[in-house]
Formats: structure tokens, C-alpha cells, sequence
């Protein structure tokens, strides 16, 4: 764990195995190969994950900030919740999209799944290889929750049970 008010590390960094999490900040690029990466700090370089990217860590609640982020294709995103709050990642430059992703939905302790849930935000360019989120799986939810784009967010939406869809 990078940790503490004067915690900056500069140079790239890659995460090939185990947990990096960061509450300070890391002014250089991040590399997510194996592992998990995440935290509730800032990356002020670009971030590539091909693994597991998560705000806050497993089993907690924050809110990650990066510069630019690239979900490759099968990368994962661990989006944790409770009754009052949610993990968020904050982009602050370019998101980049693959067209297959899981998101791993977690409840941290108790609390109903929201009807919406941000899992990042704040993007000045959005780049998507297939346009819409349609090939990410999202495991630990409702079977009706899917991922979508709404202006410079991307939610997670959960459908109650028995809607109406109008095809027209």
C-alpha cells in the first residue's frame, strides 16, 4: 500500500501480481497486468488495466481518481456499495471502453442494490470499441442490471423486475 500525506511515488509502475492500493499518488503511468490495483488516492499518468481495478480495495468504499484509464478487453472493474454510497472512479482526462468487460458488484455490508450506481465519472473523451457496453457481464447483481453511458458517466442500471421495454 502507498500511503500517507506524503506519499507521492513518480516513475511507471506495474502491477503484475497482488494488491496495490493507493491512498497517496503515483505521478507516473500504471500498468495493470495480474493483480489488483485500486484505492482511494490519485494517478496522475495514464492507467491501462488488464486485470481487476477497483476504488477503495475489497470490502471498502472510495473513490479512485486517474488521469486517463484503458479497461482492456476481459479487464475487470469491482464496484463495491451500501445504503448510502458507492465506489466511484474519477476520470479526469480519457476513458477508454473495451466491448467486453465484467463489473463485480459487491455490497461491502448492508444494503439494496441502487436502481443506479455511478462507476465512472467526469471523462472529457470517451472511447469505446464497440459503441455500447452490450458485451459486459455484471456478476453479483440482479440478472436485469446492465452498464450504459449517460453523458460523461458510466452507471450501472438495475431494471425491477416485470418493466416494460417499449420496442418502438
Amino acid at each position: 500500500m502507498l500511503s500517507g500525506a506524503n506519499s507521492t511515488y513518480g516513475g511507471g509502475t506495474t502491477v503484475g501480481a497482488g494488491t496495490l492500493l493507493v491512498d497517496g499518488s503515483i505521478t507516473g503511468a500504471v500498468h495493470v497486468v495480474g493483480g489488483i490495483f485500486g484505492g482511494t488516492g490519485a494517478v496522475n499518468g495514464a492507467v491501462t488495466n488488464q486485470s481487476v481495478l477497483t476504488a477503495a480495495g475489497t470490502n471498502s468504499i472510495g473513490a479512485l481518481t486517474v488521469n486517463n484509464l484503458t479497461m482492456t478487453e476481459n479487464s475487470t472493474c469491482v464496484w463495491n456499495y451500501n445504503d448510502t454510497t458507492s465506489d466511484v472512479v474519477q476520470v479526469n482526462g480519457t476513458l477508454a471502453l473495451p466491448a467486453v468487460a465484467t463489473v463485480a458488484v459487491s455490497r461491502v455490508t448492508s444494503g439494496k442494490l441502487p436502481e443506479r450506481g455511478i462507476l465512472f465519472t467526469g471523462f472529457s473523451s470517451l472511447v469505446t470499441s464497440a459503441g455500447t457496453l452490450s458485451g459486459w457481464v455484471i456478476t453479483g447483481a440482479a440478472p436485469n442490471t446492465f452498464a450504459q453511458v449517460e453523458g460523461n458517466q458510466v452507471v450501472l442500471v438495475t431494471r425491477p423486475v416485470g418493466t416494460l421495454i417499449s420496442l418502438f
